[in-house]
């Protein structure tokens, strides 16, 4: 792989088409993988921006160019991007640095984001669950630094990804620290009737609700 990355990079030196900036680009979107799969998550990152990067630049070079990138290759750049900001972002949570786990998350949602606009079927990239758990985590740490806006965009789109109760019922609490009342009673209402027996979710309902 790190030979085929060479033979991009004097591709596009010599000559910087659109055809030879989007084989950079898989180049470093596979060496980014492989950088991933090792735990180098910074290195992850990096040949995964430059990736979108390039092909950003290829698209400008040649929109219409039947050899560029598919909207599913350019989504599965950003779900790479998504995963390494994730793993740092949980690096820096699990430290107590909030702050910048909340900084690497919010980068992270936009690249899940871009991710979601081109992906195809996403078990080769990024399971369903795992987008919204990235998102989930995003909103858990905007609560806790005190966004409660950002919060409920991260626990909206985390519910939208799987549709699951937990997610629903983080969206109905950020719904309620909004002053939402009535939406958030809407959605716990909903979430509880999918897991009546989850004590998160009954607690929060009952919360809302008054029932005994």
């Amino acid at each position: 792989m790190a030979l085929a990355n060479e033979f991009a990079q004097m591709a596009v030196q010599t000559s910087p088409s659109a055809q030879n900036q989007a084989l950079l680009a898989t180049t470093l979107y596979n060496l980014g993988r492989e950088s991933l799969a090792r735990g180098d998550l910074a290195s992850a990152l990096e040949k995964s921006t430059n990736a979108i990067a390039l092909w950003l630049e290829s698209a400008k070079a040649s929109p219409t160019n039947g050899l560029s990138l598919s909207s599913n290759d350019v989504a599965k750049m950003h779900g790479l991007s998504a995963t390494a900001l994730f793993n740092l972002g949980m690096q820096s949570f699990n430290k107590g640095d909030l702050r910048s786990a909340l900084e690497r998350f919010t980068n992270e949602a936009n690249a899940l984001v871009e991710f979601q606009k081109g992906s195809g079927p996403q078990g080769d990239v990024l399971t369903t669950n795992e987008v919204a758990m990235m998102f989930s985590y995003a909103a858990e740490t905007s609560e806790k630094l005190g966004n409660a806006a950002q919060a409920y965009e991260f626990s909206r789109r985390a519910f939208e990804a799987d549709g699951s109760a937990f997610h629903q019922t983080q969206m109905a609490h950020t719904l309620l620290s909004l002053g939402r009342r009535d939406e958030a009673r809407a959605a716990v209402e909903s979430a509880f009737k999918k897991d009546p027996k989850d004590p998160q979710i009954v607690g929060l309902w009952k919360q809302i609700t008054g029932a005994p």
